[in-house]
């Protein structure tokens, strides 16, 4: 598959929507059982997980926490559906900006990536996003740490709160779809419809900043409070290689990935003084 540079008309979806999701499903599930092996064992990391979504269905607050997520995620969707029609209204669009700030620094990271690293990367910005952001409640539930669960819910979901107005009245497109850039599609490249599929609940211009840096980066910080160690090295490992993944697949630009980091500091504080004031999710 060749895509010319410059191009801003991405691909359609090459395949029934119910195989992306499954497909999705199966590769972040297995992968959060695989990590969950350490701490849990091979019989007892399905078990933990299976424990982790009868707590979040019998439980005030997992059921708290559940309503949470789908709200944000329901908040996303509209606003990848609209988005298009929003930006035409107010007619702001500061990628030319960027770009020329930036000039090739993303096409340069892309070039110093090796070649063999791309789908690894692939996978930790995909399935690996949804998987940091769950292995820790899963591994928390059942084990009365709800404070450290709400800390983690409270902050993730400012994350999505407050970057929402950036993406509807601020819009950044992606740098390898901008038509401003030599930067590559990478993920396009290796898993042709994967662009479409991803935009259901993301418009290509949602990018500054980076979600994907922040809130892995919310999910190191809040893990490092509560533990256990295993986790915090995981979680601090997934942190990073999304942080290079965001570039090396050409998604993100460098500055979205740099006003991720004190964004999610941002976040991070907020949801702890909101979780200590607030009280948790618990029941």
């Amino acid at each position: 598959m060749s895509l010319a540079h410059g191009s801003r008309t991405r691909p359609a979806l090459n395949q029934p929507l119910w195989i992306w999701v499954a497909g999705y499903a199966i590769a972040a599930l297995s992968t959060l059982i695989i990590l969950l092996i350490p701490l849990y064992g091979l019989k007892g990391a399905p078990n933990q997980l299976l424990k982790a979504c009868r707590c979040c269905v019998t439980r005030r607050g997992g059921r708290a926490l559940f309503a949470l997520a789908a709200a944000i995620l329901v908040a996303d969707i509209i606003e990848a559906r609209f988005d298009s029609s929003l930006s035409a209204w107010h007619g702001i669009d500061l990628t030319p900006a960027i770009s020329k700030l930036e000039g090739s620094w993303v096409a340069d990271f892309q070039a110093a990536t090796p070649a063999w690293a791309l789908p690894i990367l692939a996978w930790v910005y995909v399935p690996g996003f949804s998987v940091l952001l769950a292995i820790a409640p899963v591994a928390w539930a059942c084990k009365q740490k709800t404070r450290a669960i709400s800390e983690l819910g409270l902050a993730v979901a400012f994350n999505y709160i407050l970057a929402l107005p950036f993406y509807a009245f601020v819009p950044v497109r992606e740098v390898a779809w901008s038509g401003l850039s030599e930067a590559v599609p990478e993920m396009e490249l290796l898993l042709p419809g994967i662009t479409e599929f991803l935009r259901g609940g993301s418009a290509l211009d949602n990018c500054f900043p980076s979600l994907h840096t922040s809130c892995t980066l919310t999910v190191a910080f809040i893990v490092a409070r509560h533990g256990p160690k295993y986790l915090t090295r995981v979680c601090a490992l997934g942190a990073f290689l999304t942080v290079i993944s965001t570039l090396s697949l050409g998604v993100h630009w460098v500055s979205d990935v740099l006003v991720a980091v004190p964004f999610a500091v941002l976040c991070s504080f907020i949801g702890c003084k909101l979780a200590a004031r607030c009280g948790r999710f618990e029941g």
